[in-house]
């Protein structure tokens, strides 16, 4: 995260872990693939309508 935002953005791990866990229970996001010691996550289709919705 402090990559992406040049350093704007500082969170730890119990925040993004927490946000990520929010996201899925919300069903905005899914996991994709799971390692066990790494997940990937997918965004839900209602985020690509909501997406195109506000650029059209």
């Amino acid at each position: 995260m402090k990559q992406v935002s040049n350093g704007r953005i500082k969170m730890g791990p119990g925040t993004l872990y927490g946000v990520l866990s929010r996201l899925q229970k919300d069903g905005l996001i899914a996991i994709l693939n799971d390692d066990g010691r790494r997940k990937t996550y997918t965004i839900s289709e209602d985020v690509v309508k909501m997406a195109e919705a506000r650029l059209n």
